[in-house]
């Protein structure tokens, strides 16, 4: 009945262990004639007392468990967590940037700026303070597309490269848009816009300069605000006409559970030793705010053939801040490995000397994605394709996780469209780098990107 600790580790009992060693104790103290049937007096107080040692036993086998990773739960995994370098992940929220017109300098103090998703209602908020741009609105003398590609001009053009501006009053709704400027002069730009649009636009078209704010989503987790969507701004904001977001937001998830976190310390091949290819993208990994992530080694005697040292590592990172991913490198990478990388951080190491710590940014491949289908609307054949299903198709799509360096299939593209109800077939399906694509063919891409689709960039005509 005690409790014993041996070569396999900490030895308990069952209830009905404790109870037969009980028994046997009771018989050599009392001799053999005593009646101790459960349901006898005697045998009624030897259960009671075997129970309490078995509640003994079982808290004794707890407290040693929690210090075994695969048995330990809650506070105590996080300890365990923490002796191969590891640490829980937090619950984050999704971010996205939207970009707001109004009176020209208006402050937005911190908090004051709600804007919720159309449809769900899931509301963000600025957690910082804003102020938008001092250009004033700009009438468009004219505007024309070719392919895709609008072109205004101005009596003068006041935007920057790279700036965004909306523009407002043409009579057809898909010239009035949020976009980038680029390739500007002294009196024109040009945006991105459907070409299929007629040219030239037609209305009195005004220009406005759009600034970004950054909106976190007040709920940890995965917020859903794909682009276009984070529109409604909660109450009245003084100075502020209205706002958008470009792109998806970026989502946040939720405080990693016992279960993961077991699961990410179990596949770290000793994270605490470091040196390990694994072992750096477990630290890497550790980065709340890494998307993507991903190592090469050159482990030869001269240097390869994309330019890395002998003896080198390179670590190509999406997300997560510079500060961060020199840090998790420095402290995953062996001493006498070479960091590589075209983004260097000075850090101090333990004894105050100034370390360089080398990586590069994987670069992100924007896809456009054009789909015609055929849709199914009668439920007594099926299955209906629903009211916003073109919108679902454009989430399933932004959602695809695509991993570094792999290429983009049409099956994969496929197999998203066909998950939402009602797609009878798909007719036509046509992906590319650029807008309007015309390619049905699989896209390479390199070790050093990573392919992503954004919902603003898909196009979806079901019949």
């Amino acid at each position: 009945m005690p409790i014993k600790f041996s070569e396999t580790g900490l030895q308990t009992n069952t209830l009905a262990e404790i109870r037969s060693e009980l028994k046997s104790s009771y018989r050599s103290k009392y001799g053999a004639s005593f009646n101790l049937d459960d349901e006898s007096d005697l045998g009624k107080e030897i259960g009671v007392i075997a129970e309490a040692f078995s509640k003994l036993h079982e808290s004794f086998s707890g407290i040693y468990n929690s210090n075994a990773r695969s048995k330990a739960s809650g506070i105590s995994l996080d300890y365990e967590l923490q002796r191969i370098g590891l640490t829980r992940n937090i619950a984050t929220a999704s971010i996205s940037t939207v970009y707001a017109r109004g009176t020209n300098g208006q402050s937005i103090s911190a908090e004051a700026l709600n804007v919720s998703v159309i449809e769900t209602s899931a509301t963000f908020k600025n957690l910082s303070a804003a102020t938008l741009g001092v250009i004033g609105a700009t009438s468009a003398v004219s505007l024309t597309q070719n392919s895709g590609t609008a072109t205004i001009t101005m009596t003068s053009n006041p935007y920057a490269d790279d700036s965004f501006v909306f523009l407002r009053g043409a009579s057809l709704d898909g010239y009035n848009i949020l976009g980038q400027v680029k390739n500007g002069t002294s009196t024109t730009f040009e945006l991105t816009v459907d070409s299929a649009l007629a040219s030239p636009a037609v209305g009195a078209i005004t220009v406005y300069e759009a600034s970004p704010v950054i909106l976190t989503a007040i709920n940890t987790g995965a917020t859903t605000a794909l682009a276009g969507t984070l529109t409604n701004i909660v109450g009245t904001v003084p100075g502020i006409v209205e706002v958008e977001n470009l792109l998806d937001a970026t989502l946040g998830v939720e405080k990693e559970t016992d279960s993961e976190a077991r699961s990410r310390a179990d596949s770290s091949v000793s994270v605490a030793g470091g040196g390990f290819r694994e072992a750096i993208l477990a630290k890497l990994n550790d980065i709340s705010g890494v998307i993507k992530k991903t190592v090469f080694e050159n482990n030869g005697n001269s240097t390869d053939g994309d330019g890395r040292p002998s003896g080198s590592v390179e670590c190509l990172v999406e997300g997560g801040t510079d500060g961060e991913v020199a840090t998790a490198v420095f402290n995953s990478v062996s001493s006498g490995v070479r960091s590589f990388g075209s983004t260097t951080v000075a850090l101090v190491d333990s004894e105050g000397e100034s370390v360089s710590i080398s990586f590069s940014r994987l670069s992100v491949v924007e896809l456009y994605v054009d789909v015609e289908i055929t849709i199914n609307s009668d439920v007594l054949q099926g299955q209906a394709y629903p009211s916003d299903g073109d919108a679902q198709i454009a989430a399933a799509l932004a959602v695809i996780d695509f991993s570094p360096g792999y290429d983009v299939w049409s099956s994969t593209l496929e197999k998203a469209i066909n998950s939402i109800n009602g797609v009878v077939s798909i007719d036509v399906l046509k992906f590319a780098k650029t807008a309007s694509p015309t390619n049905t063919n699989t896209i390479t891409i390199t070790p050093v990107e990573s392919a992503n689709i954004d919902s603003g960039n898909v196009s979806v005509t079901s019949t």
